[in-house]
């Protein structure tokens, strides 16, 4: 694909890309550490119980008011009366004779009816609110008993399900928890804290698995984008993937123009891999030819370690280590007593000090680990690629900053080695 072309596709790409909302993952609730958000059964109690001015909640009336509020300006001709409130009943899973089942059923006396279907993840059964609306009986009472123009019927559900009966008045979840909210802005003053904490529970479930089912469009509208420009972004991939393990493989020479005084032949270099170590001669115990692996199979072996890798070029971060690998416990032990003595920390801890000062470069001197692989300091530089250019010199910043970790590793290998003579 022409260079031109290229660059207008994906270009187009991220003109589309960026107006896909991102939806952040808030901490889980309750029903979401139990895995149970999404099961409507929990739901339905919870509600019920908030809208239930008998509840021991300490919410009295409010949200049962603010509902039928709510009620009152979706439902044409519904009208409740704000002094009788105490009359209003409340029931959940009421069975009809025609084993027809409403989640949550509202009565005011003989006067009217709600009928609530309340859905979270799943759709409307097959014929299910046209059912609802013929069935002659609401519990074991008929609904003649109720004049016509007073029985009410609502869908509780996410904002893009809809029910098939005209009948049901659709009201959304996200609209009820807005709603809510009003009441957890006062609660924490009114209402006993465990019932505040368990209102704003449940409204933060709601909102959260609203905020999935948003997640999970957003993810499907990223879906169709890269399938849409699969061409182009598989092209760029590839050029990047091989432009990587080049240098992956050939980091050594490419390296060698920027490198600081000190960089010759004496320097040990692993390339092929996203992970590159490399050492200086004298500073594995045994011998090791040019090129060899730093491996646990050598008795003891210091180096420095430095990653060339998509993800650390594509986020601009360079991140160098020095470590230690050996077979040899005794002589791993015997380094490490020397690497972590008072006075030799209080170099490092020098060393770490002027690395920081340098302004988005950050360093960690991790404590002391037995392990096979041991890492002593850990830095992390930023840098721009430039074509390899700018990455390179920044390892030659690296190794200078580090000078002092080259002549420690070097005394701890003569201490070491000259033991006993």
């Amino acid at each position: 694909m022409a260079i031109d072309e290229l660059s207008r596709e994906l270009a187009e790409f991220d003109a589309l890309y960026s107006n896909i909302e991102r939806v952040s993952t808030p901490p889980k609730t309750t029903l979401e550490i139990l895995e149970k958000h999404y099961d409507e059964d929990h739901w339905n109690r919870l509600l019920k119980y908030f809208l239930d001015p008998k509840a021991p909640h300490g919410f009295d009336e409010a949200a049962l008011l603010q509902f039928l509020e709510l009620v009152e300006g979706r439902c044409d001709g519904f009208y409740f009366d704000r002094h009788a409130i105490d009359k209003i009943d409340i029931n959940r899973e009421v069975l009809t004779p025609n084993n027809n089942r409403a989640d949550i059923v509202i009565t005011y006396e003989q006067e009217w009816f709600i009928w609530i279907e309340m859905k979270v993840r799943s759709r409307e059964g097959r014929n299910q609110t046209n059912r609802y609306v013929e069935d002659d009986y609401i519990g074991d009472t008929a609904k003649s008993a109720f004049d016509e123009g007073n029985r009410f019927y609502l869908y509780l559900a996410p904002e893009r399900s809809k029910s098939d009966a005209d009948e049901f008045v659709d009201l959304d979840w996200a609209t009820l928890s807005a709603t809510f909210q009003s009441l957890t802005q006062t609660a924490v003053k009114e209402q006993p804290l465990q019932s505040y904490a368990q209102f704003t529970d449940f409204l933060n479930t709601v909102r959260n698995e609203i905020n999935m089912t948003q997640h999970e469009e957003t993810r499907q509208e990223k879906v169709e984008l890269a399938i849409e420009y699969y061409d182009s972004i598989n092209d760029v991939r590839e050029a990047f993937n091989s432009v990587v393990e080049n240098h992956q493989e050939n980091w050594p020479q490419r390296f060698e123009p920027h490198a600081p005084a000190g960089w010759n032949e004496n320097w040990h270099c692993h390339t092929g891999s996203s992970t590159l170590t490399f050492y200086k001669q004298t500073w594995p115990v045994a011998d090791v030819e040019s090129g060899e692996d730093v491996s646990s199979s050598h008795p003891l072996r210091p180096y420095f370690q430095h990653e060339i890798s998509t993800d650390q070029i594509a986020n601009n971060q360079l991140k160098f280590k020095t470590q230690l690998t050996g077979a040899n416990d005794e002589l791993n032990a015997k380094f490490q007593d020397y690497l972590y003595s008072a006075e030799v920390q209080t170099r490092l801890e020098e060393v770490a000090a002027n690395i920081d000062q340098r302004k988005g470069t950050e360093i960690r001197l991790p404590e002391r680990d037995d392990r096979t692989y041991t890492r002593f300091t850990i830095t992390t530089y930023p840098f721009d690629w430039e074509g390899g250019e700018g990455y390179y010199r920044t390892l030659a910043q690296a190794l200078t900053d580090h000078q002092e970790v080259e002549e420690i590793f070097y005394e701890a290998i003569q201490e070491i080695t000259n033991e006993g003579e």
